[in-house]
């Protein structure tokens, strides 16, 4: 049994991977401050006795916690969210790197910093490998997020240089399943909250940009195996490389929902890529990593899980019984 910190442990990731710690016997320590989600979300954990919250801003440094290991999840990840406060993103995904490292470096042990495929930018090469340097506008409104996640990188970089801190930053791609935030402005919520409230299918642009999209269970096996590999210093990609245009996947949610429904389309968003898709010969060939979830059964999956509940939660069907964390 390990003693593992999740920073941004009630986002959508974040969650997912805790309860998945949990279940598999480990401790887990969780340091949020609901900026993105909601405390509401601790109801997911009440029930197992390794769970611990911290109820802390990642911007202050916790390095005196004691932890085997850890993975540094933080950070306003969905557009709606980063662009809310910009200066905001900046400082907590680069600050809440180098606190991340700090708690790190302090435990001497395995760090995970997650980056993104957002670090690619308005894509020129296709599919991306880690050796692409991307294409990114550092005056888009997308910047303080992508900026901020390829200075996040170099931190780590430069703390495993500096003083052998043991890192490695997963960029990850599209991931989709329970647990999202459906106010969060991506295609996968935004469809699923067209479902539930009945409403048209708001698509930007044509519809006809591509990108590539990882059912939640297949992106944490992607971790786990990044985070118990010897693989220090490096970016590595992790997400499925199932490539299927927005039109095309509006076509599948009208299937399983078996209804169809009426599409606004709306002004493509500002230095938004065009495709998007991870080369994974990386994580392949090193790893053995396979993602597995078909884009049909993953999402019949996420669909059923919100219809079960009705959209009425924020965070977890369980929400009546909670507790007083500190």
């Amino acid at each position: 049994m390990s003693r593992i910190l999740v920073t941004g442990g009630l986002g959508f990731i974040g969650t997912n991977l805790t309860l998945r710690l949990l279940k598999s016997g480990d401790e887990v320590v969780v340091i949020d401050n609901a900026y993105t989600s909601s405390l509401e979300r601790i109801s997911a954990f009440e029930e197992y006795d390794g769970f611990e919250f911290i109820n802390q801003d990642v911007t202050t440094p916790f390095d005196e916690l004691n932890v085997d290991g850890i993975y540094h999840l933080a950070a306003p990840a969905s557009p709606i969210k980063y662009s809310r406060n910009p200066a905001y993103t900046v400082r907590t995904i680069v600050e809440g790197a180098f606190n991340a490292l700090e708690c790190a470096r302090n435990n001497d042990c395995r760090i995970l910093v997650a980056s993104t495929s957002e670090i690619y930018g308005e894509c020129e090469k296709h599919p991306q490998s880690e050796t692409y340097n991307g294409n990114v506008c550092t005056m888009s409104t997308r910047a303080c997020y992508d900026e901020a996640k390829r200075c996040a990188e170099t931190v780590s970089f430069c703390y495993h240089e500096t003083y052998g801190v043991n890192v490695v930053c997963p960029r990850i791609f599209n991931t989709y399943g329970p647990y999202m935030q459906l106010d969060d402005g991506r295609v996968m919520t935004s469809f699923i909250s067209s479902l539930l409230k009945s409403e048209p299918l708001r698509i930007f642009g044509d519809g006809e940009q591509t990108r590539s999209f990882c059912y939640i269970d297949d992106l944490l096996d992607g971790l786990e195996l990044v985070f118990s590999s010897s693989l220090k210093g490096k970016a590595i990609n992790i997400g499925n490389d199932f490539e299927i245009s927005i039109n095309k996947l509006a076509d599948i949610f009208e299937e399983i929902c078996g209804r169809s429904f009426e599409r606004i389309y709306e002004k493509r968003m500002d230095h938004e890529p065009m495709n998007r898709c991870p080369d994974l010969s990386l994580i392949r060939n090193t790893l053995g990593y396979r993602p597995r979830m078909n884009i049909r059964d993953g999402l019949t999956r996420m669909v059923e899980f919100y219809r079960r509940f009705d959209g009425s939660h924020s965070s977890h069907p369980n929400t009546e019984r909670r507790k007083a964390y500190s």
